[in-house]
């Protein structure tokens, strides 16, 4: 054989080869292509909390023009059934001095929405706002959740009044509210006792609620409470219940001077006051110009460590000096007691 017949039989066993090493190399690289993705570690799922231990807070900043109506925007509050919820709204406004007219009026509401109509809770309150007063208003109510999922709530300011002296009035308000579970908590309605009209000179109690003390003392009570108010200086805005409820006859421009007093009584197993704590007494006057008002108390109080009785009992009371009447609204008045850590 000659030299360049052996080399050209070499050269060809070398494409031999390498041609064999290719389809080896596209089956493996075919196998691997077409084997299924082995499965990757699996992500761990993010640890979602329970509805009943993240509280909600929202705030805002908003302006308020006579005369109109301002929904801000709702937020979803997760709630779990067999589970209680402390609602609370706080706003912080002022009328500027100089705008037009003394006073305006003022109405704000947290309403809260469910999947049924039954469902729906709120609270709000009205008050004149005076010009160059600055002002703090209030109130709270409790939801105990019968069905878990989403309540839509939301905030609406209002002052409606077109032909209102302050149309054209412009004020700028903070809004916060809040919404956190409690583990034990108690609502009082208002309608055992409400609406009343205090005569000048009468003391009433608005709220009162007897509850068994808590057996561990490092555990305290928080005591809010917020009354809404008209005095008596004219008959408008005195209706409730479809009811006109300031007596003409006795209406004063004067106005309403009264205090407001809160005060928890330990009872004995005979239910026989052996002690008593005076908690607030908070003293305040409602004009002709400001004619609603809302008052909110808000008390922590460390029980003594060794109570002469077995239960606690909370009064609300309202002393009037006059020399108007004093209208207590049921509707928007509140009392809550709520059992928390110190």
């Amino acid at each position: 054989m000659s030299p360049r017949s052996e080399r050209t039989r070499t050269v060809r066993w070398k494409w031999v080869w390498v041609g064999a090493f290719a389809v080896v190399a596209l089956i493996v690289g075919s196998l691997v292509l077409i084997r299924p993705d082995s499965p990757e570690p699996p992500t761990p799922s993010p640890t979602v909390p329970s509805p009943s231990e993240e509280p909600v807070v929202v705030e805002d900043s908003v302006s308020l023009t006579v005369p109109n109506t301002i929904d801000l925007p709702a937020k979803a509050v997760p709630v779990e059934s067999g589970k209680k919820y402390l609602f609370t709204i706080d706003i912080k406004t002022e009328k500027p001095s100089g705008s037009p007219g003394d006073a305006m009026y003022f109405g704000f509401s947290l309403n809260c929405t469910g999947p049924e109509p039954k469902t729906a809770r709120g609270v709000g309150g009205t008050q004149n706002l005076v010009s160059g007063e600055p002002v703090e208003l209030s109130n709270q109510f409790l939801l105990a959740a019968e069905e878990t999922g989403d309540r839509r709530c939301k905030v609406a300011l209002s002052s409606p009044n077109e032909s209102a002296a302050a149309a054209g009035t412009t004020v700028d308000a903070e809004v916060t509210w809040t919404a956190k579970p409690v583990d034990e908590a108690v609502s009082v309605p208002s309608e055992d006792r409400l609406p009343v009209v205090i005569q000048p000179g009468e003391r009433r109690a608005t709220f009162r609620y007897v509850m068994p003390l808590p057996a561990d003392s490092r555990e305290v009570l928080r005591v809010m409470s917020t009354l809404r108010v008209t005095t008596c200086t004219i008959v408008n805005g005195s209706r409730e219940g479809g009811q006109t409820l300031c007596p003409e006859s006795q209406t004063d421009e004067r106005g309403s001077s009264f205090d407001i007093d809160l005060r928890a009584d330990l009872l004995d197993e005979d239910g026989n006051l052996c002690d008593s704590l005076d908690l607030i007494r908070d003293a305040t006057h409602v004009d002709q110009t400001t004619h609603h008002a809302v008052r909110s108390l808000n008390k922590v109080q460390t029980l003594p460590e060794e109570p002469c009785g077995d239960r606690v009992q909370f009064v609300l009371a309202v002393d009037n000096q006059g020399p108007a009447p004093l209208l207590v609204h049921g509707t928007s008045s509140t009392f809550i007691a709520v059992l928390a850590d110190e």
